[in-house]
Formats: structure tokens, C-alpha cells, sequence
């Protein structure tokens, strides 16, 4: 079990001039791993992920009348399956697809982030005898191939960082 922070940015693929901007804050998550063995070193990983972010919408300045900011919270449920490679004694790293589901209540303020995208890491684990502690900085991309899709699709990017306990069984 883990539980993590990043910072994420809604990014679009082209730009926007003149548009509205997201800014997001207070980016946790928080989910379980399991990690089956294929070989010493090689391990495939997948679990359930968890994590939300408030949101904050700032349209467009259209002068005096222009509506004011305000907040949503985005929400979203992630598989990662992952290959996740030792080395080093203490070290590894770690990436794949992930299967993201948005559980978000409104999705009508941004496009939605359900879909396939990926995951990218390394860190390092510390065992002492069936118990360990890991830390696991990473690189998300959510939505690269969405369920729905938009123009210019928005797709949630995080840099952030897991801490966790795990137990072998």
C-alpha cells in the first residue's frame, strides 16, 4: 500500500490562445500494488490506484462581465500494468499502461480522462525481513489514447512521488 503527491497540469497537444486556463492543487493518491515474481530481478506489478486534485477554473477575460474562478474536484481510478525491474540490491524501475477510469461527478468542465495511458518510474526499497519501504518518483500521462475523444483532448500530466510499505507473501 502506498500513498503519493504530485503535480499535475491538464495539458493540451496544440494551443489555445485566449482560452481559459486549469490549474490544479492538492494532488493526492493513494492505492495498492502487487508485484508477482517472473524472474530474480523482473516482476510484473499491477494494483488499484486511487487519486484526486482540486481544480481550479479560470475562464477566459472577456472583460468586465467575465465570469469568476472556480473550483471542481477531478477523481480518478487507475490499473497500472507495469514491468518492474530490480537492480543494485535497492534499487528498481518501473513502467507501463494505465487503465484510467474518472469517477469525477461533473466531467462536463474538462474532457474526460478515462482512457490508456502510462506510467514511468524508478526508486528504491529497502526489505528487512517479509516487511519493506519504497519510495517510487514518477512520470503519468493519462489519457493518451481516450475512451471519448476530443479536440485538442486535455490530458491529465503528473510528476510526483509514492511512499509506501509493502509485505511478501
Amino acid at each position: 500500500m502506498y500513498i503519493g503527491t504530485s503535480d499535475a497540469k491538464l495539458l493540451r497537444t496544440g494551443s489555445e490562445d485566449g482560452a481559459g486556463s486549469y490549474e490544479s492543487s492538492n494532488f493526492v493518491e493513494f492505492g495498492i500494488k502487487y508485484l508477482r515474481g517472473v524472474s530474480n530481478q523482473l516482476y510484473l506489478e499491477t494494483g488499484l490506484n486511487y487519486s484526486s486534485s482540486d481544480v481550479k477554473i479560470t475562464p477566459v477575460f472577456v472583460g468586465e462581465n467575465s465570469p469568476l474562478s472556480s473550483y471542481k474536484e477531478l477523481k480518478l481510478v487507475s490499473v497500472p500494468i507495469n514491468a518492474h525491474y530490480e537492480f543494485w540490491k535497492y534499487l528498481f524501475v518501473n513502467g507501463g499502461p494505465l487503465l484510467d477510469f474518472e469517477i469525477t461527478d461533473n466531467t462536463n468542465w474538462i474532457d474526460s480522462q478515462s482512457g490508456i495511458g502510462y506510467i514511468l518510474g524508478f526508486g528504491g526499497k529497502y526489505r528487512f525481513n517479509k516487511l519493506s519501504l519504497f519510495v517510487n518518483p514518477n512520470f503519468k500521462r493519462h489519457a493518451v489514447v481516450p475512451f471519448k475523444r476530443e479536440n485538442n483532448h486535455q490530458k491529465l500530466t503528473e510528476v510526483g512521488v509514492q511512499f509506501g510499505l509493502g509485505f511478501e507473501f
